[in-house]
């Protein structure tokens, strides 16, 4: 009896001892599986953040970008539009006058429809002052290359240096 009561309690020990290691691998299975699981499920959040993070990025890029872009086209525009004013004072002939007037007209719709086009980047209030800024030294201009060229056409050679000198520091700046 004792050997058969030995081997019912080893039979007992050994089977509890193999439910108690199945338990402990059932846990460590499932603690696993889930630190996988909440590791992806992290990794998949993390990669979608940077997927939108690097979409703003390349919005706000494009968008300086463009920016910068209209702003230089206003700055190239101003001297073109210099350049036609000296070009009407040298030659006062009045088809030459008037083709000069509708080019200067061109430059400044141009102009015109880059500022309105223009959205400041940071959209600061400096931002917005310096724009505004820069659309009254436009109208300035605007304004002096009229007065300029209502001036009497027969005074344009001989004064066409010093109506020219007019624009100087309004087209500098």
């Amino acid at each position: 009896m004792l050997g058969h009561d030995f081997s019912v309690t080893m039979r007992q020990v050994m089977g509890n001892r193999f439910a108690e290691g199945l338990t402990i691998r059932a846990a460590l299975l499932a603690g696993f599986s889930l630190t996988l699981g909440l590791w992806l499920f992290v990794g998949y959040q993390v990669t979608l953040r940077m997927q939108e993070t690097q979409r703003e990025g390349a919005a706000a890029g494009a968008r300086y970008e463009q920016a910068q872009e209209l702003l230089a086209s206003v700055r190239t525009q101003v001297p073109v539009a210099t350049v036609y004013v000296r070009d009407a004072l040298l030659n006062p002939d009045a088809g030459s006058v008037a083709s000069h007037r509708e080019e200067i007209s061109r430059v400044y719709a141009t102009i015109d429809r880059e500022l309105a086009r223009y959205v400041p980047f940071v959209g600061s209030p400096s931002e917005r002052e310096r724009v505004g800024r820069l659309r009254e030294e436009v109208r300035e201009f605007r304004i002096a290359t009229n007065e300029v060229l209502s001036t009497d056409r027969a005074d344009w050679p001989r004064n066409a240096g010093s109506l020219i000198q007019r624009f100087m520091p309004m087209r500098e700046a």
